[in-house]
């Protein structure tokens, strides 16, 4: 028995609008990705909720702080934008003089090649792997590497 004309045209109404929604929320996850985005707002049962990257960001640095192992949080070009405390004991050095400075500045120059091909490495491809580290003394520290 065929539908009612607009019981087609009210699915194919709502079909546009989910249509709509899902375009606006890719945009909305793209420009988070690149960094345009500063805050957003959530619509749910208690109303609107303002979430800011930077709150984000603190609980995410809270967390990495006391992690004992080293972590450091980089730019898709390996600029260092945050170390924390464990790493700046691994290389000799304070994490505020490790931030800003580039990842290849403290891997050894064997290994320099590879940590690059592990940084520049597609989602899937080999993001992980095995460097030895500089110390600010010339010494090394082997050290593990997984990049998301």
């Amino acid at each position: 028995m065929p539908q009612p004309a607009n019981s087609e045209e009210a699915l194919r109404g709502r079909i546009a609008r989910l249509e709509e929604k899902l375009e606006e929320a890719s945009a909305t996850i793209q420009a988070i990705r690149d960094g345009e985005v500063d805050a957003f707002v959530i619509n749910g049962a208690g109303g609107e909720k303002v979430y800011t990257l930077t709150n984000a960001d603190r609980t995410y640095r809270t967390l990495v702080e006391e992690m004992r192992e080293g972590a450091l949080t980089l730019a898709r070009d390996g600029l260092i934008l945050f170390a924390n405390r464990r790493f700046g004991e691994m290389v000799g050095l304070a994490p505020a003089r490790v931030a800003g400075t580039w990842l290849r500045e403290h891997v050894v120059e064997h290994d320099r090649e590879r940590a690059e091909a592990m940084l520049q490495a597609e989602a899937g491809g080999r993001r992980a792997g095995e460097v030895a580290i500089l110390r600010a003394d010339r010494g090394t520290v082997p050290s593990f590497f997984a990049f998301s």
